[in-house]
């Protein structure tokens, strides 16, 4: 297994019940000091993790972003200033909205950078909790990020073992995380640096199972579209001086479909390096995310392609012969009503939006790989060569 960085998000609880004093001076300083000896002992032993820091009253509070920089946190956190001005209140309404945040932070860091696990730590003294509607579908976008989530209830009451394990269920079933209910300070600080000396070891971080429709999944939502070139870039496309390149294949035309970079030209949002569709199929079918995404080859951002361009290039791989060609064969289906989602999508054949009113009267589709053709397209690439361009097999 690959050892991999792992974003700690520590989620601290400042509202009333941190002012009690079972654990002196109080919970909520006790708290405090958890998290100075987390810090000291997981940048000692790993220092290129990322950590960050929210607290949550009757608001949320980022202490820290996702970030290396411990001694910046430590200052702050150890700051007499700072201490004295947090004044416990509220009643733990705004868990909901901490998480929410430090999820949103989460979404945003695995968008640019792979590789990484994602582990926050609550500690509270709440001994209920309100499992909103709302909650309910935040705990199911972080299971669905395979975001681990561990809870730390300081109480010196044992007695509420069950009630608090009970309230705190939906946590540590669905996200694969610890209840720990730390009823000593000495307890608490040693579990907290035990935690701290964690290296966790994952094979892939934020999993997608590869499947063969289009993928529901959070990730895919996080993910972003290739664009679109510009009216001036798709001129400077069409110049034959132009040293323009697919940054996959290095060449205009791609190897795969034969297609030139004006036609099938698409570029990193973040970045702007082109690249074919084709060749970003394949750049997909070789990587690990899953679905139909892939990490830009030079920014690393998280990509998504139409699944139709993934699943035709499974196909021409799997023709591999002539005799395949001839064996294998699909369908064009009339697409008679229009669903929403088509709306955005473009024709495999000439790359234009697929619902064009001004030209297009009768649309089709790939019994195979799902592919939709403009009519007037379709004719042209049946007398061409009469298989599917997207998928290489041959049309009936």
């Amino acid at each position: 297994m690959n050892e991999m960085n792992t974003n700690w998000i520590i989620i601290v609880d400042c509202t009333e019940n941190m002012k009690k004093t079972d654990f002196r001076p109080s919970r909520f300083h006790v708290a405090l000091k958890g998290v100075q000896k987390f810090i000291q002992m997981k940048f000692k032993l790993f220092p290129e993790e990322f950590l960050s820091i929210y607290m949550f009253s009757n608001k949320t509070q980022i202490l820290a972003h996702l970030s290396r920089n411990s001694q910046d946190i430590l200052k702050q956190l150890m700051s007499p200033k700072f201490v004295r001005n947090q004044v416990p209140e509220g009643n733990g309404e705004e868990l909901f909205f901490a998480l929410q945040n430090a999820v949103d932070s989460i979404r945003n860091q695995i968008k640019l950078i792979g590789g990484q696990k994602s582990r926050i730590i609550i500690i509270s003294g709440l001994q209920k909790i309100s499992f909103t509607q709302e909650f309910k579908n935040l705990i199911e976008i972080m299971q669905e990020l395979n975001i681990v989530v561990d809870i730390f209830i300081l109480s010196n009451n044992s007695t509420n073992e069950i009630a608090i394990t009970s309230q705190f269920t939906p946590f540590f079933n669905k996200l694969h995380g610890n209840l720990r209910i730390e009823t000593s300070k000495r307890d608490f600080f040693d579990h907290l640096i035990s935690y701290a000396k964690r290296s966790d070891m994952l094979v892939n971080a934020h999993p997608l199972q590869r499947t063969e429709g289009e993928a529901t999944n959070e990730l895919v939502e996080i993910a972003q579209d290739l664009r679109k070139p510009t009216a001036e870039e798709i001129t400077n496309l069409k110049d034959p001086l132009s040293m323009m390149r697919c940054q996959i294949c290095f060449s205009k035309k791609s190897p795969i479909d034969h297609k030139h970079l004006k036609t099938t030209g698409r570029f990193c949002p973040l970045c702007g390096i082109p690249m074919h569709l084709s060749c970003a199929g394949m750049w997909t079918d070789k990587t690990e995310e899953g679905a139909n995404l892939f990490r830009c080859p030079y920014c690393y951002t998280l990509l998504k392609i139409p699944m139709y361009i993934l699943k035709g290039i499974r196909s021409r791989k799997f023709l591999v012969s002539e005799e395949d060609k001839e064996k294998f064969t699909v369908k064009m289906i009339r697409v008679k009503k229009i669903p929403p989602q088509m709306e955005d999508m473009d024709c495999a054949y000439c790359q234009r939006p697929i619902i064009d009113t001004n030209q297009v009267k009768k649309i089709y589709k790939c019994s195979h790989c799902n592919a939709f053709y403009h009519d007037d397209c379709l004719s042209k690439m049946y007398k061409k060569s009469k298989i599917c361009e997207c998928c290489g097999r041959k049309i009936i």
